[in-house]
């Protein structure tokens, strides 16, 4: 079976609240999320909390997965791409307001 089509499976079983799916998605892709999540924030060290945060969203969100529409991998890391921008907009808002710790 593919990465693809392995994910697809996951996802399918995430929607039925199938915990151990979560943790199939995290395997596959878990280690590549928490690359680009370091290589995209302003702040480097935040990574593992972003990408657990992006699989908290996947989670959350399965059942809005449309595999017409792209892969779980292209579905998944556009998560962590907005997650990521949101997440430097606001800590930029923060430090811009003296607010940052």
């Amino acid at each position: 079976m593919s990465h693809a089509a392995e994910a697809e499976a996951l996802m399918q079983r995430m929607v039925k609240g199938d915990r151990r799916a979560l943790a199939g998605l995290i395997a596959l892709y878990g280690r590549g999320v928490r690359t680009y999540c370091a290589r995209a924030l302003d702040v480097r060290t935040d990574a593992e909390d972003a990408a657990q945060e992006v699989f908290l969203r996947l989670w959350a969100q399965a059942a809005r997965f449309d595999p017409r529409r792209g892969t779980v991998a292209t579905w998944t890391y556009r998560i962590a791409l907005r997650h990521c921008i949101d997440r430097n907009r606001r800590a930029r808002v923060r430090r811009m307001f003296g607010l940052a710790s």
